[in-house]
């Protein structure tokens, strides 16, 4: 199962990042009915921005939490965060100066793809070797 919630906000801070993530952890909590063929569940979270203050971009990055239900018996529940800042360029072919994008471990293999194809002009061309 998965969860997802997506916040748009002018400024990224801490006091917003912990605000976030407090609230995405209790919302998927409630959510999430572990039972004896429950395997796993993410709560995922996506931030639009415009700017990020650079506590709650390594905030973001460092962010590891997992839960399991009766000692795994019943599952776990894993926290996904990725939080990206909107150019305040109109779009281009190239990467403006201002984009970035910062995600925790576990969203690196879920959310970083989906991030990547859906604002391409964000991250540079992988060149081929």
């Amino acid at each position: 199962h998965e969860y997802v919630q997506v916040h748009c906000l002018p400024r990224l801070d801490m006091a917003a990042w912990e605000r976030i993530r407090d609230g995405a952890l209790a919302w998927g909590q409630e959510r999430i009915r572990p039972h004896d063929e429950h395997m796993a569940s993410y709560v995922s979270v996506i931030i639009l921005c415009r700017s990020w203050h650079q506590d709650a971009a390594a905030a973001v990055e460092r962010c590891r939490v997992c839960k399991s239900f009766w000692l795994g018996l019943r599952g776990w529940m894993r926290l996904r965060a990725l939080a990206l800042i909107l150019p305040s360029a109109p779009w281009r072919d190239t990467v403006p100066p201002d984009a970035a994008c910062v995600c925790n471990k576990a969203a690196r293999a879920t959310l970083l793809p989906l991030a990547r194809r859906a604002f391409p002009s964000h991250f540079p061309q992988e060149r081929a070797s």
